[in-house]
């Protein structure tokens, strides 16, 4: 039996410290025998579900499938023996080069562009 610690709020640490124990050799026999493969249509459905949350505007729904999402990205990073803090840092260091080349790009300030504009300039920084 996994003894999970209660608390009021949990944090991303405990999210990964959640998956671990769950994949672990006495974690849930389910979690254990996942692959890539058998995963693969969980993540698909609750980026749907999640979508399904944003048609509606059901702020509820969203956190929940956002949550949902979450909980099987962290278990394909810790079955691919990928650091999840190593694809934040990534994430991070990708987003935050394209805005800047954005923004570098920009012969006047970002809110003075039309959104078609906008959108040329991301794509134009996603090819750099």
């Amino acid at each position: 039996m996994l003894n999970f610690t209660r608390k009021p709020r949990y944090d991303y640490n405990d999210l990964l410290e959640i998956v671990r124990l769950l994949r672990s050799a006495e974690g849930c026999p389910w979690d254990r025998v996942q692959t890539h493969q058998s995963i693969r249509r969980g993540l698909l459905e609750e980026a749907y579900e999640a979508a399904e949350a944003i048609d509606t505007e059901n702020t509820a729904l969203l956190r929940e499938e956002l949550g949902d999402a979450l909980f099987i990205l962290c278990k394909i990073a810790q079955m691919s023996g990928v650091d999840p803090e190593d694809a934040l840092h990534r994430a991070c260091d990708k987003y935050q080069g394209r805005f800047r080349r954005v923004a570098d790009a920009a012969d006047r300030p970002l809110n003075a562009y039309t959104e078609a504009e906008k959108i040329a300039l991301w794509e134009q920084a996603k090819e750099n």
